[in-house]
């Protein structure tokens, strides 16, 4: 699976709605921008209308939120082995 940046895809979103706009149907516009019709709208639904102060602010929103779920992820982790720890159960059962 092939990933875009923000920028490329803002680009190729640009370049779409140049194509619609000069009547261009939807299929033949994904197939020139070479992405599925979901991915189009996908990628309108997200970033359409965005500039590149608020796609930078987008990704390290991204980042961050993937940190904070690893954090939380491990959080659990420990919370379950202190828990088997004061029920006195140091080995799996």
């Amino acid at each position: 699976m092939r990933r875009h940046t923000p920028e490329q895809i803002r680009s190729k979103l640009q370049e779409a709605e140049t194509l619609v706009l000069g009547g261009e149907n939807i299929d033949k516009v994904c197939r020139h921008i070479a992405v599925s019709k979901t991915t189009y709208y996908n990628w309108r639904r997200e970033y359409d209308g965005l500039d590149n102060e608020q796609l930078k602010n987008c990704r390290e929103l991204k980042r961050e939120n993937i940190r904070l779920k690893r954090m939380m992820a491990n959080l659990r982790l420990e919370k379950a082995v202190l828990e088997r720890v004061a029920q006195g159960r140091f080995f799996t059962q």
